[in-house]
């Protein structure tokens, strides 16, 4: 784990308390996962409403950047 990635940790532990998951597998390995399932998927119905962004298929030589949800 990098410094960078522990700031992140700990800014989500102070603002959650820690009891939610830190990623995905986590979430899909807890007791609430079906609630989550349901999140994720209210989440991604909403930016694909408000065409926030869209899907497409990645190009060759493309550098993808990588991203993540905040709590």
């Amino acid at each position: 784990m990098t410094s960078g990635e522990y700031i992140l940790l700990s800014a989500r532990t102070a603002i959650t308390g820690g009891g939610d998951p830190v990623s995905y597998w986590e979430a899909m390995k807890s007791a609430q996962k079906e609630e989550w399932v349901r999140a994720m998927k209210e989440e991604m119905d909403a930016l694909m409403k408000n065409d926030t962004w869209e899907l497409v298929d990645c190009l060759k030589n493309v550098k993808v950047i990588n991203n993540c949800w905040m709590l």
